[in-house]
Protein backbone atom coordinates (compact mmCIF):
# COMPACT_ATOMS: atom_id res chain seq x y z
CA UNK A 1 0.00 0.00 0.00
CA UNK A 2 1.53 3.78 -0.78
CA UNK A 3 1.94 6.54 1.55
CA UNK A 4 -0.57 7.93 -0.29
CA UNK A 5 -3.60 5.32 0.12
CA UNK A 6 -2.43 5.40 3.94
CA UNK A 7 -2.53 9.22 4.24
CA UNK A 8 -6.08 9.18 2.52
CA UNK A 9 -7.42 6.45 4.87
CA UNK A 10 -6.45 7.96 7.99
CA UNK A 11 -7.52 10.84 6.54
CA UNK A 12 -11.36 9.37 6.17
CA UNK A 13 -10.95 7.46 9.41
CA UNK A 14 -10.11 10.96 11.48
CA UNK A 15 -12.75 13.01 9.39
CA UNK A 16 -15.50 10.24 10.70
CA UNK A 17 -14.40 10.58 14.18
CA UNK A 18 -14.87 13.75 13.99
CA UNK A 19 -18.16 13.77 12.54
CA UNK A 20 -19.12 11.39 15.18
CA UNK A 21 -17.99 13.60 17.61
CA UNK A 22 -19.44 16.34 16.90
CA UNK A 23 -22.88 14.88 17.15
CA UNK A 24 -22.65 13.06 20.42
CA UNK A 25 -21.71 14.56 23.22
CA UNK A 26 -19.77 17.89 22.56
CA UNK A 27 -23.31 19.80 21.80
CA UNK A 28 -25.38 17.93 24.55
CA UNK A 29 -23.15 18.96 26.89
CA UNK A 30 -23.05 22.56 26.68
CA UNK A 31 -26.86 24.55 26.85
CA UNK A 32 -26.44 27.70 26.57
CA UNK A 33 -27.13 29.99 28.11
CA UNK A 34 -28.42 27.61 30.98
CA UNK A 35 -24.88 26.86 31.46
CA UNK A 36 -23.31 30.34 31.33
CA UNK A 37 -26.52 31.85 33.85
CA UNK A 38 -25.46 28.89 36.65
CA UNK A 39 -21.93 29.53 36.54
CA UNK A 40 -23.03 33.74 37.33
CA UNK A 41 -25.53 33.03 39.99
CA UNK A 42 -22.60 30.50 41.42
CA UNK A 43 -20.08 33.11 41.18
CA UNK A 44 -22.17 35.76 42.51
CA UNK A 45 -23.39 33.45 45.90
CA UNK A 46 -19.84 33.12 46.68
CA UNK A 47 -18.99 36.06 46.59
CA UNK A 48 -21.97 37.09 49.05
CA UNK A 49 -21.06 34.29 50.93
CA UNK A 50 -17.11 35.27 50.88
CA UNK A 51 -18.58 38.57 52.14
CA UNK A 52 -21.49 38.20 54.53
CA UNK A 53 -18.43 35.59 56.48
CA UNK A 54 -16.27 38.64 57.04
CA UNK A 55 -18.60 41.10 57.84
CA UNK A 56 -21.40 39.53 59.62
CA UNK A 57 -23.85 42.10 58.71
CA UNK A 58 -27.26 40.31 56.97
CA UNK A 59 -28.50 43.49 55.37
CA UNK A 60 -24.66 44.75 54.11
CA UNK A 61 -24.50 41.27 52.37
CA UNK A 62 -28.35 41.88 51.03
CA UNK A 63 -26.97 44.81 49.34
CA UNK A 64 -23.71 43.38 48.33
CA UNK A 65 -26.07 41.15 46.72
CA UNK A 66 -28.12 43.65 45.13
CA UNK A 67 -25.27 45.32 43.57
CA UNK A 68 -23.77 41.87 42.71
CA UNK A 69 -26.76 41.47 40.80
CA UNK A 70 -26.44 44.86 39.04
CA UNK A 71 -22.95 44.41 37.95
CA UNK A 72 -23.10 40.85 36.17
CA UNK A 73 -26.34 42.12 34.56
CA UNK A 74 -24.59 45.19 33.35
CA UNK A 75 -21.68 43.32 31.96
CA UNK A 76 -23.73 40.25 30.73
CA UNK A 77 -26.01 41.62 28.25
CA UNK A 78 -27.51 38.09 27.77
CA UNK A 79 -27.68 37.21 31.11
CA UNK A 80 -30.97 38.05 32.88
CA UNK A 81 -32.49 37.90 36.40
CA UNK A 82 -36.28 37.86 36.92
CA UNK A 83 -36.21 38.00 40.68
CA UNK A 84 -34.56 35.89 43.36
CA UNK A 85 -35.01 34.82 47.13
CA UNK A 86 -32.57 34.21 49.65
CA UNK A 87 -33.23 31.29 51.43
CA UNK A 88 -31.16 31.13 53.87
CA UNK A 89 -27.67 33.05 54.83
CA UNK A 90 -26.41 32.10 58.02
CA UNK A 91 -22.82 31.90 60.04
CA UNK A 92 -22.36 29.91 63.07
CA UNK A 93 -19.88 29.30 65.24
CA UNK A 94 -19.80 26.64 68.54
CA UNK A 95 -17.09 25.05 70.32
CA UNK A 96 -16.48 22.21 68.22
CA UNK A 97 -17.69 23.29 65.10
CA UNK A 98 -18.39 26.62 62.37
CA UNK A 99 -20.40 27.11 59.13
CA UNK A 100 -21.00 29.41 57.11
CA UNK A 101 -24.12 29.48 54.83
CA UNK A 102 -25.40 31.32 51.70
CA UNK A 103 -28.64 29.73 49.64
CA UNK A 104 -30.58 31.89 47.12
CA UNK A 105 -33.18 31.19 44.64
CA UNK A 106 -32.37 32.68 41.07
CA UNK A 107 -35.29 32.91 38.66
CA UNK A 108 -34.25 33.13 35.19
CA UNK A 109 -36.14 33.16 31.85
CA UNK A 110 -35.63 29.16 31.76
CA UNK A 111 -36.29 28.63 35.08
CA UNK A 112 -35.33 28.59 39.23
CA UNK A 113 -31.86 27.70 39.78
CA UNK A 114 -30.94 27.59 43.47
CA UNK A 115 -27.18 28.25 44.49
CA UNK A 116 -25.58 27.35 47.13
CA UNK A 117 -22.18 28.57 48.90
CA UNK A 118 -21.13 26.90 52.47
CA UNK A 119 -18.30 26.10 54.17
CA UNK A 120 -17.84 23.47 57.53
CA UNK A 121 -15.39 22.78 59.80
CA UNK A 122 -15.99 19.96 62.46
CA UNK A 123 -13.05 20.00 65.11
CA UNK A 124 -12.46 16.31 65.89
CA UNK A 125 -9.92 16.17 68.17
CA UNK A 126 -8.15 18.99 70.30
CA UNK A 127 -4.81 18.32 71.81
CA UNK A 128 -2.33 20.76 74.08
CA UNK A 129 1.31 20.39 73.09
CA UNK A 130 4.30 22.44 74.37
CA UNK A 131 7.40 22.90 72.78
CA UNK A 132 10.19 21.90 74.19
CA UNK A 133 12.62 24.09 73.14
CA UNK A 134 10.82 27.22 73.74
CA UNK A 135 8.12 25.79 76.32
CA UNK A 136 5.43 27.74 74.51
CA UNK A 137 2.09 25.71 74.60
CA UNK A 138 0.47 25.35 71.44
CA UNK A 139 -3.66 23.66 70.91
CA UNK A 140 -2.88 20.92 67.85
CA UNK A 141 -6.47 20.14 65.92
CA UNK A 142 -7.72 17.85 63.77
CA UNK A 143 -10.40 19.50 61.50
CA UNK A 144 -12.49 17.99 58.99
CA UNK A 145 -13.74 20.81 56.24
CA UNK A 146 -16.36 20.26 53.70
CA UNK A 147 -18.07 22.40 51.38
CA UNK A 148 -21.10 22.28 49.04
CA UNK A 149 -18.44 20.78 46.14
CA UNK A 150 -17.29 18.38 48.61
CA UNK A 151 -13.55 18.53 50.10
CA UNK A 152 -12.00 22.26 50.11
CA UNK A 153 -9.44 22.98 46.98
CA UNK A 154 -7.39 24.80 49.33
CA UNK A 155 -7.84 26.26 53.28
CA UNK A 156 -5.52 28.59 55.26
CA UNK A 157 -5.30 29.81 58.53
CA UNK A 158 -5.52 33.15 59.73
CA UNK A 159 -3.29 35.07 62.21
CA UNK A 160 -0.34 32.71 62.95
CA UNK A 161 -2.19 29.41 63.23
CA UNK A 162 -0.72 26.63 60.67
CA UNK A 163 -2.19 24.48 58.71
CA UNK A 164 -1.59 21.26 56.89
CA UNK A 165 -3.60 18.75 54.95
CA UNK A 166 -3.66 15.65 55.94
CA UNK A 167 -6.46 13.24 54.34
CA UNK A 168 -9.85 12.64 53.32
CA UNK A 169 -10.93 15.96 53.84
CA UNK A 170 -8.93 16.43 57.41
CA UNK A 171 -6.44 19.06 58.05
CA UNK A 172 -4.08 20.06 61.31
CA UNK A 173 -4.40 22.80 62.64
CA UNK A 174 -1.75 24.15 65.59
CA UNK A 175 -2.09 27.41 66.74
CA UNK A 176 -0.40 29.04 70.01
CA UNK A 177 -2.75 28.61 73.12
CA UNK A 178 -2.62 32.27 73.88
CA UNK A 179 -5.17 32.76 70.86
CA UNK A 180 -8.98 32.37 71.90
CA UNK A 181 -9.82 31.70 67.73
CA UNK A 182 -8.59 30.69 64.54
CA UNK A 183 -9.83 32.36 61.67
CA UNK A 184 -9.87 29.52 57.94
CA UNK A 185 -10.36 30.41 54.76
CA UNK A 186 -11.17 28.47 51.55
CA UNK A 187 -9.90 29.36 48.31
CA UNK A 188 -13.37 31.35 47.88
CA UNK A 189 -12.61 34.19 50.14
CA UNK A 190 -15.38 32.44 52.68
CA UNK A 191 -14.43 32.68 56.54
CA UNK A 192 -15.14 30.70 59.41
CA UNK A 193 -13.70 31.49 63.03
CA UNK A 194 -13.16 28.28 65.40
CA UNK A 195 -12.64 28.61 68.92
CA UNK A 196 -9.67 27.04 70.38
CA UNK A 197 -10.48 26.66 74.13
CA UNK A 198 -12.39 23.86 75.60
CA UNK A 199 -13.06 20.42 74.53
Amino acid sequence: MSYTAMALVMALVLAAAAAAIQQSKVEVFYVWPAEVDRGLCDAITANVAAYYSRVGDRAAALEFLRRNLEVALEHNPLFRVLGYEVIDMTAASGADCACVNVTVAYDLPWGRYVSRCWLLAVILSRTKVVDPLTGEEYVNLTVACATELGAPVNLRALGGARLAYSCNSTWVLVAPSSASSVILEDWRGVRIELALGGG
